[in-house]
């Protein structure tokens, strides 16, 4: 358990696995000195078990995607999510001017239809505890869709150019996935933390199960 030079506080994946096991095993300090006033708000979590092979094999296919013919792109461009899902280039601002340097693919790693996904919660969990603290469960199936229909950068469903780049999926998915599962880790210290140091808490139930949290990973090739 260290800090970089430049501040950063870094934890290693079997530390931070042991905090989340192990009641006498706890990176208090660690959140603390990284979520301080004094911090920079950023912990790294280093030596993640598979996740350099996982890089390897999904980061070429960024070169690949961006290579794609103006025809193939479009068909994984979606403008009705204010291109936050699919293909996305030359639609973001870079002081005021359309950053044509980079090109962006979104996706959402853990459900490919994210309303659908909480109807199918709804009907699975609606008598459970669950409801006690995640509200979307008690949300009707209109209240639901109403919300997919005002939100459509968040609720669009993926696609993928599975005709042209047919690895690109489980590649994405599988390093976003392990990225959300350290990250839920991390969330469930944060938690204890704030639990013992906080005197009224109303303790945050984390469900690795979940799927509406709204993750996306961005592959930044150069153009």
């Amino acid at each position: 358990m260290t800090s970089t030079d430049d501040g950063v506080v870094s934890i290693s994946y079997t530390d931070l696995v042991a905090a989340c096991s192990d009641n006498k095993s706890n990176i208090n300090n660690l959140i603390e000195r990284a979520f301080s006033s004094s911090g920079l708000g950023i912990i790294a979590v280093k030596d993640v078990p598979n996740l350099p092979e996982m890089r390897l094999k999904l980061l070429p296919l960024a070169n690949k995607l961006a290579s794609l013919p103006p025809n193939q792109l479009e068909k994984v461009t979606v403008p009705t999510s204010g291109y936050q899902v699919g293909w996305s280039h030359g639609r973001e601002k870079l002081e005021d001017n359309y950053d044509f340097s980079k090109g962006s693919f979104y996706a959402n790693p853990l459900t490919e239809d994210l309303a659908q996904t909480m109807l199918d919660r709804r009907k699975e969990d609606g008598d459970s505890e669950a409801l006690k603290w995640d509200e979307s469960l008690s949300k009707t199936e209109e209240e639901v869709l109403a919300l997919a229909k005002s939100c459509p950068a968040f609720f669009a469903p993926n696609v993928w150019p599975s005709e042209d780049i047919p690895e690109l999926e489980s590649a994405f998915k599988d390093v976003a996935q392990l990225v959300h599962q350290v990250g839920i880790m991390l969330a469930k210290c944060c938690d204890s933390f704030v639990a013992a140091n906080v005197s009224i808490f109303l303790f945050a139930v984390i469900d690795t199960t979940i799927y509406y949290s709204h993750l996306h990973l961005i592959l930044v090739p150069w153009i």
